[in-house]
C-alpha cells in the first residue's frame, strides 16, 4: 500500500514539470531622504515630481508638513502552489504606494512600498526545460 501511493506520488509529481510555490509579500519598503540621487523617486521639487508621476492621489496636511501619495501598483499579496496543477491563493489588497514628505516644496523624506517574491520550484524528470532537464523558471 505505501509503495503503491509513492509510486504514484511520484509519477503525478513529475507529470506536472515542476512542484513548489511562489509567496508574495510586502517585506520591503525604500527609504530615501533628501540626499538620494538617481532614482526617480529622488527628485526634490514638487513641480517636477508632478511632471514624472502626475498628480498624487491624495494629498495630506500634518504638522506643516506635507505629504502626496501616489498609488504605484496592484498590492497582491498571498501564495502560489504549484502541486500537480498550479493554485494561486493570490487576492489584492490596496496598492504599492510612494510617498512624499515635503517641508516649505522641498522633499525631505520618500518611502515606497515593494512587492518581494520568494519561491522554490523542484523540476522532474520531463525534458522541458533549460539544459534539456527539469523546468526553467525565469
Amino acid at each position: 500500500m505505501c509503495l503503491r501511493f509513492f509510486s504514484i506520488l511520484f509519477i503525478l509529481l513529475n507529470l506536472t514539470s515542476c512542484v513548489g510555490y511562489a509567496v508574495v509579500s510586502s517585506d520591503d519598503r525604500s527609504e530615501l531622504d533628501s540626499n538620494c540621487r538617481g532614482n526617480m523617486y529622488c527628485i526634490n521639487e514638487q513641480d517636477s515630481i508632478k511632471k514624472v508621476l502626475g498628480n498624487p492621489h491624495k494629498i495630506i496636511f500634518e504638522n506643516n508638513k506635507e505629504y502626496w501619495v501616489y498609488n504605484k501598483k496592484l498590492a497582491l499579496r498571498g501564495i502560489l502552489l504549484g502541486l500537480i496543477i498550479p493554485v494561486p491563493l493570490i487576492i489584492p489588497v490596496g496598492y504599492d504606494k510612494a510617498i512624499f514628505e515635503f517641508e516649505n516644496g522641498k522633499r525631505t523624506h520618500t518611502s515606497v512600498d515593494n512587492s518581494k517574491t520568494t519561491s522554490a520550484f523542484l523540476c522532474g524528470f520531463i525534458l522541458a526545460g533549460h539544459a534539456g532537464f527539469g523546468c526553467y523558471v525565469q
